[in-house]
């Protein structure tokens, strides 16, 4: 958002036709590369993970970024996620995300059926979950980091689960993906977007606040310069451009069944696998 908004690769490189698009999920993100009308994207563990390994050849091109998000509930609401089972409450967002598949290993971690509530998922964007949420007709919605904070500030909400607690105890790696055959047609392109990426992350960790007018910008004044300034400052956010952990994600998904097996070599997965770092 903040190359976005800054118009930082427009700026170094402007003979290049440079395009974005308001994609949200890595699989919807992963469909408009296959139909080559996207180049790059954004990609969480689980989706990219099993998109490769349904024959889709995807490359983590840049990690740039680690989160945490929560489950949250209304203040008198479950507390815990074995309080769905056996329900008909809902929970946003869909099946095969991060989120889905926290709930999926806090459910094993409890003895039960990893897919005990996969009735009880409905697909909301982030923002109309937290109004289904605040109306109720949604009873949970496990939300990434900013979301999570505007909630807290309402008041009345709480979080009964976390990524961290159930992924590992890290936070949960997103990066900037795309097709191996992107990256081959593309090379320079590709090369100059991740090191533009990795010069953002280290513009954003040495000057957050500026970070966050160019973030607030790009929301239109919705979200205040002070309330992103507090979400690049939380302890649920951490910017990061190695050791993303993506193989011990990996192992949590054999471990599910979601995945077959993990990678065994980070060249496997990452575009340059110099900067996968030791903890891949």
């Amino acid at each position: 958002m903040v190359l976005r908004q800054m118009k930082v690769l427009e700026k170094k490189y402007p003979n290049a036709k440079i395009q974005y698009f308001d994609i949200l999920t890595t699989p919807q993100q992963r469909d408009a590369m296959l139909s080559r009308t996207l180049d790059f994207g954004t990609a969480t563990p689980g989706p990219f993970l099993q998109a490769r390994q349904a024959g889709v050849q995807l490359k983590m091109v840049q990690v740039f970024a680690g989160w945490d998000g929560a489950l949250m509930v209304k203040e008198g609401g479950p507390s815990s996620v074995l309080d769905f089972i056996g329900t008909t409450k809902k929970i946003s967002p869909s099946l095969n995300t991060a989120q889905y598949n926290a709930i999926q290993m806090a459910l094993k971690k409890a003895g039960k059926d990893p897919h005990a509530l996969d009735k009880n998922f409905v697909n909301l964007p982030h923002p109309e979950a937290i109004q289904a949420l605040m109306t109720g007709s949604l009873d949970a919605a496990f939300l990434t980091t900013d979301y999570v904070m505007q909630l807290e500030a309402k008041g009345g909400f709480k979080r009964i689960l976390s990524l961290r607690e159930t992924l590992g105890g890290d936070y949960y790696p997103v990066g900037a993906m795309a097709l191996e055959k992107t990256i081959k047609e593309k090379p320079e392109l590709t090369n100059a977007y991740a090191v533009t990426l990795r010069q953002a992350v280290e513009w954003i960790t040495q000057y957050p606040d500026e970070a966050a007018k160019v973030l607030s910008e790009a929301s239109d004044g919705k979200v205040s310069p002070e309330e992103q300034a507090r979400y690049l400052k939380s302890d649920l956010l951490t910017l990061r451009t190695t050791n993303a952990g993506f193989r011990r994600q990996a192992e949590i998904l054999v471990d599910l069944g979601e995945l077959k097996e993990a990678p065994r070599d980070p060249a496997e997965i990452y575009a340059y696998k110099d900067q996968a770092g030791e903890n891949w």
